[in-house]
């Protein structure tokens, strides 16, 4: 029973954290339209939660038989890396689809052109926008 518990809270951490990563990644790139009104409404709540749950994870991952807690904490690190990245990247993919979409009825050609530029903005220039926009928000 311990063991079914921890999958699910790892299940569902991994889950959480990726909707979570990839809200706060776009609501910093600027499109806070694209988060859930609940995210816009508690963003802490959003953010404690996930470590709550991380905190969950961890604690279950020492009452279980299987995996050994080595084996569960270093799958909960793993999950963790991994839920950034792939909320990240579903952030940039969002960040691209609205300046797509955005540029299709664009008539200003200045316009135009800073949409279909981001619209292709590279992973590595985004990052690089978010660092930035993070670090002038503090």
């Amino acid at each position: 029973m311990p063991t079914v518990v921890f999958v699910l809270l790892l299940l569902f951490y991994g889950l959480h954290s990726v909707k979570v990563v990839q809200f706060s990644t776009i609501f910093a790139l600027g499109f806070k339209i694209e988060t859930s009104r609940a995210f816009l409404e508690h963003r802490g709540l959003y953010m404690l939660s996930r470590w709550a749950l991380f905190l969950a994870v961890a604690i279950s991952a020492f009452v279980t038989k299987w995996p050994p807690w080595y084996g569960g904490i270093a799958m909960l690190l793993l999950l963790s890396f991994v839920a950034s990245i792939i909320g990240c990247r579903l952030a940039f993919n969002s960040w691209r689809r609205i300046h797509a979409y955005l540029a299709q009825d664009e008539t200003d050609p200045d316009e135009l052109a800073s949409l279909q530029a981001g619209a292709h903005m590279a992973d590595s220039e985004l990052r690089a926008r978010l660092a930035a926009t993070k670090r002038h928000a503090i």
